[in-house]
């Protein structure tokens, strides 16, 4: 019997895994063409849902995520999370003895409406967390119950059980600190995409009759002639030469580009950025299908691109100046916290203090990620040129001596030393 019941383990197993793979390839294939015998699936679905909504919801165990950076309060955590579902029937069984001898007292119904509404959230897609959170609500209300129950009629076993297992995701929690200066940056790296529609607009809104102009203005300046600004205010002439090229448009985007990257913050730097990229790449691929119909607006968006791609190292060179003494003091944090088991009341004090703390430095995070763009590169641009001491001296004050060599061409010296010297 042990055996066989080892292989249906094994079996469920291997099917929540294939269905989940399978649910996801089907996301992910959305545009092809689905089968139309969708009845053939329907025992698998049925069974899937079956499993689901099983009771023992550890018979659910599809495929698991990168767990290297986990969002305490934000990610699922299913395998941790369903460790809180025996403890919790323990204690609606032990919820339910006490109503039988104190029929509709309002400590015990609340305790017990509050215990169904946890072990229905899904833990699929609710972080622990909002489970953990669940499970304190309960505490406290036990607490109401507990203060004033004589031994034999107290919540007992089940609601330490609770207990013990808040204090170990708590614990968890700690641990994960370590990691919650990246997740803060993946977040703010994140929210440039909702600039997407608004570029596309920009960038697809030029007609192709106007690139063409720009065009025609970039042939003639190759050939030798006249570039169009020479010839405004005579239409006739320009025409004649071909330098008709009202490229206003053009140079239009290049200036709102221009803005959308240097307003950045150092967070936002490297997303913004591919954005761009993104598009240009499409326009390149259009040009080599479609023919050079929009080869100038094409250019300006890779040179656009190859331009502050080179100042990437510099803009994190500075977000690792910013995060080092941030996370040293986070770290130092994590070592001395502490989860005090010793009560509920203990446990929350411990827990509202160390939480203080980490709030504190997350504010400190933001406003560092906070930091422009264009302040980084004017400081970049700024060295060597103006005044070095900038905590007294005006912000334009010059400096009084000529700047070597090296700190004006800093690419072209070795050992401090420039090549071609003598």
């Amino acid at each position: 019997p042990s055996k066989k019941k080892i292989e249906d383990s094994l079996r469920i197993k291997a099917f929540t895994r294939c269905y989940d793979a399978a649910s996801r390839l089907n996301h992910l294939t959305e545009w092809m063409k689905k089968s139309q015998e969708e009845q053939k699936f329907l025992g698998s679905h049925m069974f899937a849902l079956t499993l689901r909504c099983s009771v023992n919801r550890s018979l659910w165990s599809p495929l698991l995520t990168n767990d290297a950076i986990r969002d305490f309060h934000s990610d699922p955590f299913p395998s941790e999370s369903v460790k809180a579902d025996a403890p919790l029937r323990s204690l609606l069984i032990r919820v339910g003895q006490l109503l039988g001898a104190f029929p509709g007292h309002s400590v015990l119904v609340a305790i017990g409406q509050i215990v169904e509404k946890v072990r229905q959230l899904d833990i699929h897609t609710n972080s622990l967390g909002k489970v953990m959170s669940g499970l304190e609500v309960i505490l406290r209300k036990a607490q109401d119950w507990e203060q004033h129950a004589s031994q034999h009629v107290q919540l007992g076993r089940p609601l330490k059980e609770i207990s013990s297992l808040v204090a170990t995701w708590r614990k968890l929690e700690l641990q994960s600190w370590s990691h919650l200066l990246t997740i803060r940056e993946n977040r703010r790296s994140v929210r440039p995409r909702r600039h997407w529609a608004r570029l596309y607009a920009l960038i697809h809104g030029i007609s192709e009759s106007e690139e063409v102009r720009a065009s025609l203005n970039e042939a003639a300046l190759k050939h030798g002639h006249s570039p169009s600004w020479i010839w405004k205010g005579y239409p006739e002439i320009s025409k004649r030469l071909g330098a008709d090229g009202d490229v206003k448009c053009i140079e239009d985007l290049a200036k709102v580009l221009d803005t959308f990257i240097l307003t950045s913050n150092i967070a936002e730097f490297r997303t913004r950025l591919d954005l761009i990229e993104n598009f240009a790449n499409e326009l390149r691929n259009d040009c080599e299908v479609n023919g050079p119909t929009r080869v100038t607006l094409t250019r300006l968006l890779l040179s656009f691109c190859n331009y502050y791609s080179r100042f990437e190292p510099l803009i994190s060179k500075t977000i690792t100046t910013l995060r080092e003494p941030i996370e040293k003091r986070l770290k130092d944090e994590v070592k001395l916290a502490k989860w005090d088991e010793q009560s509920y009341y203990a446990l929350a004090e411990s827990s509202e203090k160390n939480h203080r703390k980490l709030m504190k430095f997350l504010r400190d995070y933001d406003e560092a990620l906070d930091t422009s763009v264009l302040s980084v590169l004017e400081q970049n641009f700024a060295d060597g040129v103006r005044s070095m001491n900038q905590g007294t001296a005006a912000d334009h004050e010059p400096v009084t001596t000529i700047p070597s060599n090296v700190s004006i061409f800093p690419q072209l010296s070795v050992g401090g030393k420039i090549i071609g010297d003598n």
